[in-house]
Order: C-alpha cells, then sequence, then structure tokens
C-alpha cells in the first residue's frame, strides 16, 4: 500500500498479498515469512517439434525480493520436473500435490529456520501468492476450460460466445468485451462494428473464492487425478477438475490465484495485428472466410467484398523452394 497513491508497483501493493497478512497474524508480524509464486509451462529439451517427448517445469520464485531482482534467474528455483510421452492435462494435479503437501507445511506450522543476520532459529512461513501461466497452462493447472463456449477465465458461465457457422471460419468468438467499458463510452452504442448491437449490459459478476471452493466441494462427479475415466461433463461447463491448490487454507481468499502470462498475450496479438496490417502469408486474419463472417453478421459492409490479393495459395505451401522472398517494408531509395 502506498497511502491514496493507487499505483501497483509490486505484488506487495495488491490485495491478496493483504489478504494473507489478514489470514494469519503471525504471518503478518514476522517479514522474513515467503510470499511464493508458480508457473509451469510445456517446452521441448530437443529443440524441434517432437512430439513423442513432453517436459513441464515447475518452477518457483519469491515476491519479496524488489522487482528488479524477483524474475531473476538466481532467484528462481525448479520445484519438480514432469516428462512424459504427452502432455500431462487435468492430471497435472497428480504430480503438483507434491508441492500442494510442501506448501501446507510451510503455512501451518512453519519450518524451523537459522537466520544468519541475527544467529538465531525461527519458524518459517511461506505461502504461495499466485500461479502463472500461458493460455493452455492455465486450463491445466487451475482445472478450468480455457475454450468454446465458456472460455473467458473471468467471465466463467457468463461468458458471451458466438458459434460462427460453417460457411464463414467456424470459429468461436468473444463478442462481450464491451461490457467492460464504463456506462457512457460511446463505443457501447456502435453495435455496427462489432455484432449490431448496443451493448447495456455491465460486466460480469465475480465469483469469489469461498463461492468457487464450495461448488467444487459439493461436485460429486469431480474426476480424480491419475485415474482413467470417461470425463464427465464440466461443472457449470466451467470446472473439467478440481485444483489441487484449493487445498491450501488461504487459497479461497486470494483474489487471483491463478494469473495469465502477458508475454504470451501481448506476443500473439501483435502478431496477428502486424500479420493483417502488413498482409504477410499465413500470418493475416484477413481472408475469405474472414470476409465471410462479416457478411453473415451483416456489419462492415465495405469489407464484404473480396479479400487483399493473397500473396500464398494453398499449392505453393508445399513448394517452399520456388516461393518468392517478399520485403514488407520498401528498401531505402539510392543516393544520387
Amino acid at each position: 500500500d502506498n497511502g491514496d497513491e493507487q499505483k501497483l508497483r509490486h505484488p506487495a501493493d495488491a490485495s491478496p498479498w493483504r489478504a494473507l497478512k489478514g489470514e494469519d497474524a503471525d504471518f503478518a508480524a514476522d517479514p522474513r515469512n515467503i510470499v511464493l509464486g508458480v508457473s509451469t509451462d510445456g517446452m521441448n529439451p530437443y529443440g524441434n517439434q517432437n512430439t513423442n517427448h513432453s517436459t513441464w517445469p515447475v518452477f518457483l520464485w519469491m515476491y519479496n525480493l524488489p522487482p528488479w531482482k524477483c524474475m531473476k534467474t538466481k532467484y528462481i528455483h525448479m520445484s519438480m520436473l514432469i516428462q512424459g510421452t504427452k502432455q500431462p492435462g487435468n492430471n497435472i494435479n497428480l504430480y503438483l500435490e507434491l508441492l500442494k503437501e510442501e506448501l501446507q507445511v510451510l503455512w501451518n506450522p512453519g519450518v524451523r529456520t537459522w537466520d544468519a543476520f541475527k544467529g538465531e532459529y525461527f519458524m518459517m512461513k511461506a505461502a504461495l501468492l499466485t500461479t502463472v501461466h500461458d493460455y493452455l497452462g492455465y486450463g491445466y493447472v487451475s482445472g478450468q476450460v480455457c475454450h468454446g463456449h465458456c472460455g473467458c477465465t473471468r467471465c466463467m458461465d457468463d461468458t458471451t460466445s458466438l458459434q460462427l457457422p460453417k460457411l464463414g471460419s467456424s470459429k468461436t468468438v468473444y463478442m462481450g468485451h464491451r461490457r467492460w467499458l464504463e456506462p457512457d463510452d460511446p463505443w457501447r452504442k456502435r453495435g455496427y462494428l462489432f455484432n449490431g448491437e448496443v451493448e447495456k449490459r455491465g460486466p460480469p459478476r465475480k465469483r469469489s473464492g469461498t463461492e468457487i471452493k464450495m461448488l467444487l466441494d459439493e461436485w460429486e462427479e469431480c474426476p480424480s487425478p491419475g485415474k482413467k475415466k470417461k470425463a464427465p461433463e464440466p461443472l457449470l461447463r466451467v470446472w473439467k477438475t478440481k485444483s489441487v491448490f484449493w487445498d491450501l487454507p488461504y487459497w479461497k481468499i486470494l483474489d487471483t490465484p491463478y494469473s495469465l502470462d502477458q508475454m504470451h498475450i501481448t506476443k500473439n496479438v501483435l502478431e496477428s495485428l502486424l500479420g493483417t496490417l502488413l498482409n504477410m502469408p499465413e500470418k493475416t486474419k484477413d481472408g475469405p472466410k474472414a470476409r465471410t463472417d462479416l457478411k453473415i453478421l451483416g456489419i462492415r459492409e465495405d469489407l464484404h467484398g473480396a479479400p487483399p490479393m493473397e500473396t500464398e495459395t494453398k499449392m505453393d505451401r508445399g513448394k517452399k523452394g520456388n516461393k518468392k522472398k517478399e520485403h514488407y517494408c520498401p528498401t531505402p531509395l539510392a543516393s544520387p
């Protein structure tokens, strides 16, 4: 907290950090107690697209350090390494159970630790503040559905989705983003640019951690990790399994127990934007199916015509040797 200045410079300024301090007075009283973050993502250590092997390292770091030190390599520790012939999927909870048990001990009663500065032993406690992943890892660790009609991790079962017909791209699109604007924002009335409707709704109600934990605890058909059974229908079309982190006593009080990695989102959005603006082959989103989608939705009549001339056809995609080199930026003029 920085007084009246509402700026988030460090996770210590956020509400989950304050919630942890309010949950346990002993944890808040001793500054030597540790607040942790966890992240995991799939990688291929062999540097090729071999699909017969999958590696998921699980990393931990300390948020007690200054922002410019939190993400330094020497302060990041690998907790475990999950390997197999395929992605762990929902069975990742089977491996994270080991980490969860250690976190439970670190929270209560704590671990007897030597303080080299004061020259004494003390009971050090640690808490997990949040997990950070890309969209796929978010779905595995949180147990939420991250695709389909309820793919929004914030809106959950109140996600506004639309399935486009097969005549176009047949994609599932999410048209409720204008709900987050201010009530008097002029973009709410510009339905002709989106789905043809004026947006009058406010943001969807956010479920509390206590409510989510109660729903998951009462879910009788919740699949157990590691058991090969037919997966039941997701609870409220949102949860496909229960994350092991819900067994932590403080997990339900955290405002954002799971977080999305901004790097992946920024990279994907920027690539799509630049690919469309520069009409880059295999990266542009402007094509015949996209134009058909606009025509079906009845919006953007100025874009109902044929898309810009494609620089590569399906026949050319297999002929990498005959592919012409393209320059997306003009070459500088030679000096006289």
